[in-house]
């Protein structure tokens, strides 16, 4: 009940945060060019600092054997949303826009701040493999589907900042448990901290006011979103 409470809580909270962003979108308050200066705020430092914060817990084998688990199954999950797209795009006439939003969901700006309202940092310690199996995804086999080049860009990959960040954590993690403990200063725990704190607020206001700029009566009569989303 209580987990319950607080994914009401959490949901709600995201449900405000974004229609605050949709009434500064609406009446101008905030550019487009705004939003875009707050998306790379949370992308590059919000984003990998909760990442990284993510990994700063206490060492235990059964969790290694845990993010395994789950990467594999982020494997397992998203070749099968693979597939169901391609069937889908094949049967429905969807286009590749469509069959990438059935592939590539919003793992990390909506769950991070849903998941870690209910489970806290270790939420985001399993999330981490998603996250990174998920930009890799999107930049190798996403580039392949969206643009149909079939080269792919490794640059992209390796300077991914999610990606980065979660190396770094997961690092971290082993040798701070295995190898020496790395105690980081109380401030520079405070600035990760703190940066990462930005990413719920930062992310609904960016969604809310791409909302408020967009056409809503097309998009609600756009037959395509519907099928996706269902």
């Amino acid at each position: 009940m209580a987990v319950t409470i607080s994914l009401i809580k959490a949901i709600i909270a995201i449900f405000l945060m974004v229609s605050i962003g949709f009434f500064l979108g609406r009446t101008k308050f905030f550019s487009q060019a705004d939003s875009a200066v707050m998306s790379k705020i949370a992308l590059y430092i919000a984003c990998p600092c909760i990442i990284f914060k993510g990994f700063m817990i206490d060492y235990q084998a059964e969790r290694i054997k845990a993010l395994g688990i789950v990467a594999i199954g982020c494997i397992v999950a998203m070749t099968l949303f693979a597939v169901g797209a391609r069937i889908l795009g094949k049967t429905l006439k969807f286009s590749s826009i469509d069959q990438a939003s059935l592939i590539f969901t919003n793992c990390g700006n909506l769950l991070i701040p849903i998941l870690s309202a209910v489970m806290g940092d270790i939420a985001v310690f399993y999330l981490a493999a998603y996250i990174a199996i998920h930009q890799i995804v999107f930049f190798t086999y996403g580039v392949i589907l969206l643009q149909g080049k079939e080269q792919v860009d490794l640059k992209k990959i390796v300077t991914n900042p999610n990606i980065i960040a979660s190396v770094l954590g997961f690092i971290y993690f082993f040798v701070n448990g295995c190898v020496v403990p790395i105690q980081f200063p109380a401030a520079v725990i405070t600035a990760i901290t703190n940066f990462g704190n930005l990413l719920t607020p930062l992310f609904m206001l960016v969604l809310g006011i791409g909302l408020g700029y967009s056409n809503l009566k097309e998009a609600f009569t756009n037959k395509g979103a519907f099928l996706v989303c269902l």
